[in-house]
């Protein structure tokens, strides 16, 4: 999505600053893995964008707040 220019963030500094950190590669087995290369930055939240993505176009999981509904305190 970001390769293609699909993916929106609202002008985010602070993902586009892990993005430019991140890269993906694929192994033999077609898996793609996200690394960062030879950098001591963080790439925290492209990786949990990036299963939250994976986690939502599968069909599994979902929000929390579907099932169960809000809790007010």
């Amino acid at each position: 999505m970001i390769a293609a220019g699909e993916f929106r963030h609202g002008g985010n500094y602070v993902l586009r600053w892990m993005v430019s950190y991140a890269v993906c590669e694929s192994d033999a087995n077609q898996i793609a893995r996200l690394y960062k290369r030879k950098s001591t930055d963080r790439i925290d939240g492209v990786s949990a964008m990036v299963n939250a993505i994976a986690c939502r176009m599968s069909g599994e999981g979902g929000s929390r707040y579907e099932s169960e509904g809000l809790i007010v305190l």
